[in-house]
């Protein structure tokens, strides 16, 4: 009798619950994305930043676009704020020009096989989202990674990037 209550307690924790079969679904979108390392692309795409930087016409909300889980395909919800996400959890777009507060959306997909949550990516922008916590601009990376091929720490590119910033908030 102690086998088999072992053995069911054992079959029991293999089978993933509904919140890892979400976290799986929502790893698995995030892996799926990638930044293109394309030299016309990413020029094209510091246009856009420089343009929307000067005219100030960055949206103050992100959400995601899909209306359809990249996973599974099933339609998703409408978009809302990030489950266990306070309303004074605050969210910011950070370039070289503007340093704000926005509203970061996900939409989640209602499969109980799947479950992700669809962040939104705005690449195609030339931000990147960080943990729904701040949208920066590919420039500010494109910027430390060319203090790190001149041998500055990541941390002294990174500190001074900030305090750069900070100055202008």
């Amino acid at each position: 009798a102690l086998s088999t209550a072992t053995t069911s307690s054992t079959a029991t924790s293999a089978t993933p619950t509904l919140s890892e079969i979400c976290r799986q679904s929502t790893v698995k979108l995030l892996l799926d994305k990638t930044i293109p390392y394309d030299e016309e692309y990413i020029k094209s795409i510091l246009c856009k930043i420089k343009e929307n930087d000067v005219r100030n016409t960055w949206p103050v909300v992100f959400e995601p676009e899909n209306a359809v889980c990249e996973n599974c395909s099933h339609e998703l919800e409408l978009p809302t704020q990030r489950k266990g996400k306070s309303l004074d959890d605050m969210s910011y777009l950070i370039t070289f020009l503007h340093f704000k507060q926005v509203s970061v959306k996900v939409r989640y997909c209602p499969s109980k096989e799947c479950g992700a949550m669809n962040m939104v990516m705005p690449i195609n922008q030339g931000l990147i989202n960080i943990a729904d916590k701040m949208i920066v601009s590919l420039e500010i990376f494109v910027h430390v990674r060319n203090c790190m091929k001149n041998e500055a720490p990541v941390r002294t590119a990174l500190d001074s990037l900030m305090s750069t910033l900070m100055l202008k908030s």
